[in-house]
C-alpha cells in the first residue's frame, strides 16, 4: 500500500518478510481439486479426511503440490503409524482429534511455509514425531493422555513445542 493507512506492505502478507525469516511465502498451484483431497478443496486448501475407524492407520500421505494441506482425522485410531509428509511449498496442518489417531505417526513439514500439529483426542499422537521445515512450526497437545515422541525443531525460525 502506499503507507497512508498506517501499513506499509512489509508485514509478510505480500510473500516478503519484511526483515522477518519466518514470514511464508507459498507458490500456489491451484486448478482443479486432486483426487487426494477426499474432504474436497476450498480456494488453494486440499482438506483430507480420515473419520472412520483405523481409515487411514498405516497409510504414507504426501499431499497433492501447490496446495495448502489440511489432514483431519477423527476416527478411532484414524492416522495411527501414518507418514505424512507436507508439500514444500505450501502449509500443512494435521488435527487428530479421534482416540487414538496419529499414534505412532510421523510428520514432515514443508520447506517454504508453516506447520501446525493438534493432538486433541484421548491418546492421539502417543508416541508421534514432528520434524519442522525452516518456517512456524506448532505442535499443540490438549488431550488426555497424549506424549509426543519428539520435536525436530532443527532451522525452524519459530518452532513451538506444547507437548
Amino acid at each position: 500500500t502506499d503507507g497512508t493507512d498506517g501499513t506499509d506492505g512489509t508485514d509478510g502478507t505480500d510473500g516478503t518478510d519484511g526483515g522477518g525469516e519466518c514470514a511464508d511465502a507459498p507458490a500456489h498451484v491451484g486448478g482443479a481439486c486432486p483426487s487426494a483431497c477426499t474432504g474436497g478443496c476450498s480456494g488453494t486448501t486440499c482438506a483430507v479426511t480420515c473419520d472412520g475407524i483405523g481409515e487411514c492407520s498405516g497409510s504414507l500421505l504426501s499431499c497433492p503440490p501447490g496446495w495448502d494441506c489440511e489432514v483431519a482425522c477423527s476416527g478411532s485410531g484414524a492416522c495411527s503409524g501414518m507418514i505424512l509428509t507436507c508439500p514444500e511449498e505450501a502449509s500443512c496442518a494435521l488435527e487428530c482429534g479421534g482416540a487414538g489417531a496419529c499414534a505412532g505417526m510421523a510428520m514432515t513439514c514443508p520447506e517454504t511455509d508453516r506447520c501446525d500439529l493438534l493432538c486433541s483426542g484421548v491418546g492421539s499422537c502417543a508416541g508421534s514425531f514432528l520434524t519442522c521445515g525452516p518456517k512456524t512450526c506448532t505442535a499443540t497437545c490438549t488431550g488426555l493422555g497424549v506424549a509426543l515422541a519428539g520435536v525436530a525443531c532443527g532451522e525452524s525460525c519459530d518452532c513451538v513445542n506444547a507437548c
